[in-house]
């Protein structure tokens, strides 16, 4: 498991999601990784973490990339997809179902 980072706030999260904030809360850079457009997980994790839909997420990841912040997130069709990509790069923080969680990741946070 390559992310140091053990619990995240849920204040921390929403920034890191939201393209407000590119470092975990200990100062380590956070790597935002995402599920594709068409995988409902993702607006229903936004929805909760942010209060937002992925859409309008979306357009806050563009002014960041745009201002020179960031780059898009780069996303995944699948869990397994993105759980192998959390697993080999460090300091990357993604979102999946909890039944598709494995031991191979780190669960920091649980939403409702």
């Amino acid at each position: 498991i390559q992310n140091p980072v053990n619990a995240i706030t849920p204040k921390a999260l929403r920034a890191i999601f939201m393209a407000q904030r590119f470092t975990f809360e200990s100062g380590g850079e956070a790597v935002v990784v995402n599920l594709g457009r068409k995988n409902p997980v993702k607006n229903d994790f936004y929805k909760k973490s942010t209060g937002l839909s992925a859409k309008k997420i979306r357009r806050k990841w563009a002014a960041a990339a745009f201002s020179g912040q960031t780059e898009f997130p780069q996303e995944f069709k699948t869990a397994p997809e993105i759980i192998s990509w959390i697993k080999e790069n460090k300091n990357t923080i993604g979102y999946v179902a909890l039944e598709d969680v494995t031991k191979d990741v780190k669960v920091i946070m649980r939403l409702p």
